[in-house]
């Protein structure tokens, strides 16, 4: 009986790592993802996206990176690990999407607990003093960023 339920466990265990996420050291772990889309550029419509990791690389879709301030990076993490994210997806837009008049959606998406967040700017109301989007923000769009 003993050794059926030792394989009982050992075979539970086996089934539950095959399921997990990766786990990605800190350095390498994306924080979010911020996308803009919309507005008229030369080229058609207007489309940009910046990733945010956790050792404070900012790579934008082009491919360029930059170094963000390891503070700043780790107030962002802080404040996503933080975040109440039934609260902040409770809050729907109302009114008229600014692509609508040339305007741009943004897009966060947070890779928390292996399931993608998704907060769209023009689906959810986005208050961009409160964290995390305060923080991202401060990173992401800085003087010289």
């Amino acid at each position: 009986m003993r050794r059926h339920l030792a394989l009982l466990v050992g075979l539970a265990l086996a089934l539950a790592a095959c399921d997990a996420a990766p786990v990605l050291p800190r350095s390498e772990a994306l924080l979010v993802t911020v996308e803009g889309e919309g507005g008229e550029c030369p080229q058609g419509i207007c489309q940009w996206r910046m990733d945010l990791f956790g050792d404070g690389r900012v790579r934008q879709a082009d491919g360029t990176q930059r170094q963000a301030d390891p503070d700043a990076t780790a107030r962002v993490a802080a404040a996503i690990a933080a975040a109440d994210w039934d609260a902040i997806l409770a809050r729907p837009f109302s009114g008229e999407c600014p692509t609508a008049f040339d305007g741009q959606e943004l897009t966060y998406t947070f890779p928390v607990a292996g399931e993608p967040v998704v907060v769209a700017s023009c689906s959810v109301q986005i208050d961009p003093g409160q964290e995390p989007f305060a923080s991202i923000d401060a990173v992401l769009f800085a003087a010289g960023g």
